[in-house]
């Protein structure tokens, strides 16, 4: 392998995790904020040490409104997520999370900080005090 190579290789490496960790940042924040709001419960890693094993996306569920509604009603704010049980139907029924199942979110290296407050902030004015 050349030197050119090696160069290419380690910036692919570099710029790959330099996203990782972008992405890993926007997934906390949304984490957090959730964390903050009466009512949601996260379905999956929540412990920060373990944040390597996540993947940018997070479930969760309100005590009070539906995914389906919280989904409708973030989609009229131009905010799009997804609700449903995401070809796992086994697994949300026998978490009890039929049928709605959950709302999930995701981040990617498109998003930004911003995107993220803006969501929560979102998510926060349309959920029952």
């Amino acid at each position: 392998m050349s030197k050119e190579d090696l160069g290419r290789r380690e910036a692919l490496r570099s710029a790959f995790s330099a996203i990782e960790h972008y992405e890993r940042d926007l997934c906390w924040r949304i984490i957090e904020g959730l964390q903050s709001i009466a009512g949601i419960r996260i379905w999956g890693i929540t412990d920060p040490s373990r944040s390597s094993e996540r993947a940018p996306t997070v479930s969760f569920t309100h005590d009070s409104m539906s995914a389906r509604q919280i989904a409708d009603a973030l989609a009229e704010r131009g905010i799009f997520v997804w609700a449903g049980n995401f070809y796992a139907l086994e697994l949300s029924e026998a978490l009890g999370l039929e049928p709605e199942g959950v709302l999930r979110v995701g981040v990617l290296h498109y998003n930004t900080m911003e995107e993220v407050v803006r969501f929560l902030s979102e998510l926060s004015g349309i959920l029952p005090d």
